[in-house]
Formats: C-alpha cells, sequence, structure tokens
C-alpha cells in the first residue's frame, strides 16, 4: 500500500493517496505503520522495509 501511495503522490492524484494513507492509519494497519515509521532512520532500513521505494513512500507520509 506504501508503494501504491507513493504512485499515487507522484501521478498526481493526491486526493487517492490520501484515502490510501488514511486507510494505513486505520487499525489494524495504525500499529504496522508506527512501527516502520520508527525503523526509517536505523540503518538498512531500505532492506528490511521492502526497499527503496518504501523507505521514501515512508518519509513523504510522515509529513503528509
Amino acid at each position: 500500500m506504501l508503494r501504491d501511495y507513493r504512485r499515487l503522490q507522484d501521478s498526481g492524484r493526491s486526493r487517492d493517496a490520501t484515502k490510501m494513507l488514511n486507510a494505513l492509519r486505520e487499525q489494524p494497519f495504525a500499529d504496522v505503520l508506527h512501527a516502520m515509521y520508527r525503523t526509517v532512520t536505523a540503518p538498512g532500513a531500505d532492506i528490511v522495509l521492502g526497499g527503496p521505494e518504501v523507505l521514501e513512500a515512508l518519509r513523504m507520509s510522515q509529513g503528509a
């Protein structure tokens, strides 16, 4: 879903991206999302979290 969020943002579909992010912020995804936020700055985070695309999406979503 984070990859989809980023693709929607990149394609200018911010309303759909916001809906996607809001869904991630709801249970049961919220706990996982917050754990991922805590891991963003850890060494090797891009490997653990699913690659650089996911890492960038997490960074983008933190400010949203």
